[in-house]
């Protein structure tokens, strides 16, 4: 698959207006643009490989055909997205090069309960 392939070619007479350069690719993802989404979101969530995930290949879920994807080009973009994310996980999201460190154990919850007194009086500051 080529980068171009990730976007939706929409023939020679379409004139896609987010460009003024006369091209006929709008910037909405193509099938494949969208399955390479779904699996980054997938190994960045679940903390997994996509390698191995399965691809549309025409199905039918809930009333709408799903696109078919060839094999080779899904097999391509599941190794895209594992190299991309999966060695990265330790410092996806965290803004840095530095590995995020283990969340300090949660504040035990619910703090305050419906219907129970609040501490020192009114709950947000309103006065008693």
């Amino acid at each position: 698959a080529k980068a171009q392939d990730l976007f939706l070619f929409n023939g020679p007479d379409y004139n896609s207006t987010y460009c003024d350069d006369g091209c006929h690719v709008d910037n909405h993802p193509s099938a494949l643009g969208q399955y390479l989404n779904a699996l980054v979101f997938f190994a960045t969530l679940f903390g997994e490989s996509p390698l191995g995930a399965a691809w549309p290949q025409g199905q039918v879920v809930d009333g709408m055909a799903l696109p078919t994807i060839d094999e080779q080009d899904a097999r391509a973009l599941q190794h895209i997205a594992h190299e991309v994310v999966v060695p990265y996980l330790a410092t996806w999201w965290s803004g840095s090069l530095v590995p995020r460190r283990t969340a300090p154990p949660a504040m035990p919850l619910p703090l305050w309960r419906p219907g129970s007194e609040a501490v020192g009086g009114e709950m947000f500051g309103g006065g008693a």
